[in-house]
């Protein structure tokens, strides 16, 4: 559960030490609440373990919609309500002093049982993120199994309190419905009816158990209430746990899903509202990195579509009317840019996940930007800052007219991609003053304009953002951020094909994030 939380924190955001940090908090204070003192009580993390766990749930559905800090506080208390229910059921059953040597070692086999298979063995035989439902649905049975067989747990006491299980069960009932709302998941129209009015009357019986108590004779031990509703929690937690998010939607067929060391990708097929058009879009993680559409297969689309700083970059560059251009791109995606590229120009992809490079180069026929583009394509397989030093190193620099930063994992950050070394290597392999770097800042999570704006001061280039809002089905709102040394991107307002540009203002280096490779100053940092 621990790796796995911090797994589901880094792959949006950014892998850095402060998300690394915050779920190790939680665990290791969870030891210290167990195994010294008496802090663990079964009737205050038992409740605390059942209420968040559907809200986890709910938030795999809810996909980006949710923010980074919702995400954050509900899978961090899911961890730690989780850890306290582990661990203080260890320590209810931690054996006398004789046995302590090896009770403690096998739990830290355990907990490198756990390290191994969330690292190695997870991604080699799931096609995407599931360890973190199967620690949860494996939390759930655990205490399951944990209060069936303790027969001095609140499961078998003589008089059950009914509030509790009801109001569990209820909850329970509520999952579907918001589900069904936020068209996730699609009930019958033949059961909508009989569920509204089920719902209803658990909601009443609550409101009637919380004032009363309840019968009398529904208060002895031979009514098996809790059982029967901590088997029905369950079963719907297991129900929720194997759901799939959009596989009820009848406008969206996943056609592919693979997972590796760098991550999950996924292709769908997405129809429109009449089911008459449909385009292919691929996701990594949970964000879109590409799609295409399957009639007009030329027409670059999603983040690099008309009106797009991307699109800006490319035609408006001088190079274009000199001669060809040389075009390089930190992140392939599914190779949307060669869709601007003409006869003579180089086009020069760095990827360092080769299951993207083999959906982009036509693996299963979804995409061919790279295939159909008039330019020359390479690409290169690695770490692009690491394969750009190299050639740096050898003294082949590269000459880009534009050079894109768009090398993102799902929303999560390479930080070392946006680093004040990482922008001197970048301008290295530039080809004059005119030559223009494109940092594609669309995030859902983080602000990266004031990043690459105080990387732009510190170099002494000149920053213009460009934000689209266009948003339709195959296209999506933008933000790129266009840094150049030349007088390229002067002026301050252009309108030309669709184009909304602005320069962003002069801004003090006081009120900006400049991140380096130089870890030494991070509590400098941290605190400001």
């Amino acid at each position: 559960m621990l790796l796995a939380t911090t797994n589901l924190l880094t792959q949006d955001v950014a892998p850095i030490p402060l998300l690394w940090v915050l779920p190790l908090c939680v665990y290791l204070l969870s030891f210290v609440l167990t195994f010294h003192g008496s802090w663990y009580r079964r009737a205050i993390f038992h409740p605390l373990f059942v209420i968040p766990a559907p809200v986890a749930v709910v938030s795999f559905f809810r996909s980006t919609g949710m923010g980074i800090t919702s995400e954050i506080v509900i899978f961090l208390s899911v961890l730690f309500a989780a850890c306290m229910v582990c661990h203080g059921e260890l320590a209810r059953i931690k054996p006398p002093a004789r046995h302590l040597t090896s009770f403690y070692l096998l739990l830290s086999a355990g907990g490198a049982a756990g390290g191994v298979f969330v690292a190695i063995i997870a991604p080699t035989i799931f096609p995407t993120f599931w360890e973190y439902q199967l620690g949860l649905w494996m939390t759930a049975a655990l205490l399951v199994i944990v209060l069936f067989l303790d027969r001095t747990s609140w499961l078998h006491d003589s008089k059950p309190d009914l509030l509790i299980p009801v109001g569990f069960l209820s909850l329970g009932l509520m999952l579907p419905k918001y589900l069904a709302h936020a068209r996730l998941i699609a009930l019958p129209q033949s059961l909508r009816w009989a569920y509204n009015i089920g719902l209803g009357v658990m909601i009443c019986v609550c409101v009637w158990l919380a004032f009363t108590g309840g019968p009398k004779w529904a208060r002895r031990r031979k009514f098996h209430w809790s059982e029967i509703t901590l088997g029905s929690g369950f079963a719907l937690l297991t129900a929720a746990l194997c759901l799939q998010p959009g596989e009820q939607d009848p406008h969206l067929h996943r056609l592919h899903r693979e997972r590796n060391f760098y991550g999950a990708i996924a292709v769908y097929e997405v129809w429109d509202e009449a089911m008459l058009n449909s385009f292919y879009d691929f996701l990594h993680g949970r964000i879109t990195h590409g799609n295409q559409s399957k009639r007009d297969r030329k027409m670059p689309t999603s983040y690099y579509g008309e009106g797009s700083g991307a699109q800006l970059a490319l035609l408006t560059n001088p190079q274009r009317n000199l001669g060809p251009m040389r075009v390089g791109a930190i992140g392939l995606g599914i190779g949307t840019l060669a869709a601007y590229s003409r006869p003579g120009d180089v086009y020069r992809f760095y990827e360092i996940n080769p299951a993207v490079i083999r959906i982009a180069k036509g693996e299963g026929g979804y995409f061919t930007y790279l295939n159909d583009a008039a330019a020359r394509i390479e690409v290169v397989l690695g770490d692009a800052r690491l394969s750009l030093e190299d050639e740096a190193a050898r003294h082949d620099f590269q000459k880009f007219d534009v050079l894109f930063v768009d090398a993102f994992n799902g929303d999560s950050i390479p930080v070392h991609l946006l680093t004040r070394e990482a922008m001197a290597l970048y301008l290295s392999h530039l080809r004059g003053p005119d030559s223009v770097i494109v940092v594609n800042a669309t995030n859902v999570f983080v602000n990266l304009a004031p990043v690459v704006v105080a990387l732009a001061e510190t170099f002494g280039l000149k920053a213009t953002l460009i934000r689209s809002t266009v948003q339709s089905g195959i296209r999506k709102p933008s933000v790129f951020i266009l840094l150049c040394r030349g007088d390229s991107l002067k002026a301050p307002e252009i309108r030309k094909a669709g184009y909304s540009i602005r320069v962003d203002p002069q801004r003090t280096k006081n009120e900006l994030p400049l991140w380096t490779d130089d870890y030494s100053n991070v509590a400098t940092l941290l605190a400001r």
